[in-house]
């Protein structure tokens, strides 16, 4: 959301929220970047840490929980165990047994619940209820994930094909299929998760027609107000790594970053972080910042305390 005096700008939006002050500071009022991009760079770079940040939140966070949760789910006391399971079931469902699911909707619905940690019960729920279907019939089994459907809302549609024209259009590519080839194989050796399907988002660009034209800095020079930037350390799909080279490179920002948590969406969330939230309305309700960048304790994962 936006006016002469406000930004709230969540994952893209924080890019749009950068740029618009570098472009307008005499425009722009209290502007708050959640989730950010590196935005100080092209989208090309931007994005190519999202299946780094994705297999991350996978790893040590998903999988670790899992175990933990052993006694509800049943799907391993270790995070070797767990991820063991799920890649069980992974095959199942290359085999055909899942009604409905392909292995490449499997991941891309893991990838989805990760955006939330409320997402984590409802997709070990399912992994548990059709891994015991599975065990009990030699025939085929229903599944539902979380956002194992989003891919066919036409608003996502819409979405993608405005995506791609910004991410084809904005940076240096090499237009040949075989240079996406390389890098889709390198990320896929690197990360599993994401790696092998990075190239839905990217591939298209193999094929872009038109040349990028040169962007201006973002560097939160000539008046621009400084920014409140608000990021999840785990987050997947905008990486820690992208918001802190975003904030080193441009002048005008201050960065809190809530500690151990993972969700995309750092004060624009589904369960609130106080320590977060206190930062970011005192901002926008009062124009105060913190008074240097500010660490925030994580909030707990679903049925943990700490």
């Amino acid at each position: 959301m936006c006016s002469s005096e406000l930004w709230m700008g969540v994952s893209g939006g924080s890019w749009m929220g950068a740029w618009y002050a570098q472009l307008h500071p005499k425009q722009a009022g209290r502007i708050v970047l959640d989730s950010n991009t590196q935005f100080t760079t092209d989208w090309r770079t931007s994005f190519a840490d999202m299946p780094m940040g994705v297999q991350r939140r996978y790893d040590q966070q998903f999988l670790p929980w899992l175990a933990r949760q052993h006694k509800t789910y049943g799907l391993g006391s270790t995070t070797k165990a767990t991820r063991a399971s799920v890649e069980r079931l992974r095959a199942q469902v290359g085999k055909g047994r899942v009604t409905g699911m392909t292995p490449f909707a499997f991941d891309l619905s893991i990838f989805q619940a990760l955006y939330q940690d409320e997402a984590f019960p409802v997709l070990a729920q399912a992994m548990s209820t059709t891994t015991k279907s599975l065990a009990k019939t030699k025939g085929k089994v229903t599944m539902r994930l979380p956002g194992d459907d989003v891919q066919l809302a036409p608003a996502l549609l819409a979405t993608t094909t405005v995506r791609t024209a910004i991410l084809c259009n904005d940076g240096p590519y090499l237009r040949t299929p075989a240079s996406f080839e390389k890098e889709f194989g390198q990320q896929r050796a690197k990360y599993s998760l994401l790696g092998p399907h990075f190239g839905f988002l990217l591939g298209p660009c193999a094929y872009w027609p038109y040349k990028p034209k040169p962007a201006p800095s973002i560097d939160g020079s000539g008046g621009v107000p400084t920014m409140l930037m608000v990021q999840n350390e785990l987050d997947p799909a905008t990486p820690i790594e992208g918001a802190r080279k975003a904030h080193a490179a441009n002048r005008a920002t201050r960065l809190v970053v809530a500690k151990g948590q993972g969700a995309h969406g750092a004060f624009f969330s589904g369960v609130p972080n106080p320590c977060v939230d206190k930062a970011t309305l005192t901002f926008l309700q009062q124009g105060t910042l913190p008074a240097k960048d500010l660490t925030c304790a994580g909030l707990p994962l679903p049925g943990e305390k700490k």
